[in-house]
């Protein structure tokens, strides 16, 4: 298949400091990765640093560096993530600027730092999207996430706190051997909230995943709650969705395509440039260090781009993907249509939809 013209994109997801964080979970990817020397050290579980991105700091200087060198692809959706970006000072402010710049912004957090006050701005703004990483709302199945129930009461006040917003926002429900045994029970706490609310089931990933993975005698209690999706309140993504979840753990990891590639792709904030969201070991330029149109170039013309894009998974990280991106690559499949893709949050901009009803029409006229 051939791939889409350079430039096509539609998300952004731009990691900031991503080695400071107020938890610790213990599969942690970035504390697994080695995209970055300090990350072999797993600093990541050290206490998060007092950071600021106001005017006249470094991290405000590659910031605008990075979204300037961006502005050539015209982005309607840019995603900012950790670490915790919330603990970082001034990110409000910068949280304001991306609302003018795209049409969604969307933040991925375990939603602790969210204040009442931080969530009356950011309603304000009309245009953001939460992306909350939980593994369960109860303590037993969270604690690979939080070592104390008291720690735990406060995230879940918090995260009913932002549901109760009815800002739009997404659950990313971490799967592991633990989770899976409250998965019914985290289901049951958040169907109340469907409608401003999508939560996405998926399974544990990085190097040590096999630690956390749902056992094969624990898989039943996922079945079985696919089975009886629509019991859930609407809470829950598409059956296409979940039928390829359950194909995920039968077939024993990813054996089918994934598109994410040809909308989507990761800056850091110091530069670095990856092909896909997913993937951080692969550099293929740095927007601080090099022109923007030489990494802009590459992005969309990389060897490794078009491996990510193959009709199967090459490598073991994408064998070992499926995320609550993986809608994307039911709609480039046609076994979901633009309505349903944007019953996502994320996608539910006009121009986001515009543009990636474009990359796909590109994409089946040139395969």
């Amino acid at each position: 298949m051939t791939r889409p013209p350079s430039g096509m994109f539609v998300v952004n997801d731009l990691v900031i400091q991503e080695d400071s964080c107020n938890l610790a979970c213990e599969y942690c990817l970035t504390g697994q990765s080695l995209f970055k020397e300090d990350h072999s050290m797993q600093r990541i579980f050290d206490p998060p640093r007092l950071l600021s991105c106001l005017p006249g700091t470094a991290l405000h200087e590659r910031l605008y560096t990075v979204l300037d060198g961006l502005s050539p692809l015209e982005l309607p959706v840019i995603k900012i993530s950790g670490g915790e970006v919330l603990l970082i000072q001034g990110i409000m402010e910068f949280v304001e600027e991306l609302s003018r710049r795209f049409e969604t912004v969307v933040i991925l957090t375990n939603g602790i730092p969210l204040t009442e006050a931080r969530l009356e701005r950011l309603s304000e703004l009309r245009n953001v999207v939460l992306q909350l990483s939980l593994d369960s709302t109860r303590f037993r199945g969270n604690s690979y996430r939080v070592q104390s129930e008291a720690v735990h009461a406060t995230l879940m006040e918090r995260v009913l706190r932002i549901l109760r917003s009815g800002l739009a926002a997404e659950i990313y429900l971490v799967l592991n051997d633990r989770s899976i045994e409250d998965l019914e029970a985290s289901l049951r706490d958040l169907a109340p909230f469907a409608g401003s609310t999508a939560v996405f089931p998926f399974p544990v990933r990085g190097p040590q995943r096999l630690r956390y993975l749902p056992r094969d005698d624990q898989r039943f209690m996922l079945f079985d709650v696919l089975d009886r999706a629509d019991s859930f309140g609407g809470i829950l993504p598409s059956r296409p969705y979940l039928e390829r979840l359950r194909r995920f753990f039968l077939d024993g990891g990813r054996t089918f395509a994934c598109h994410l590639p040809r909308i989507a792709f990761t800056t850091f904030d110091d530069g670095a440039v990856t092909s896909c969201p997913n993937i951080w070991f692969n550099k293929i330029g740095n927007l601080v260090q090099e022109t923007p149109e030489l990494v802009l170039k590459n992005l969309g013309s990389s060897a490794f781009r078009r491996l990510l894009l193959a009709d199967h998974p090459r490598i073991n990280a994408c064998k070992a993907c499926f995320t609550p991106w993986d809608p994307v690559s039911l709609y480039f499949e046609g076994e979901i249509g633009l309505e349903d893709l944007a019953r996502v949050p994320v996608y539910r901009g006009p121009r986001t939809q515009r543009r990636i009803q474009e990359i796909r029409d590109r994409f089946y006229r040139t395969e």
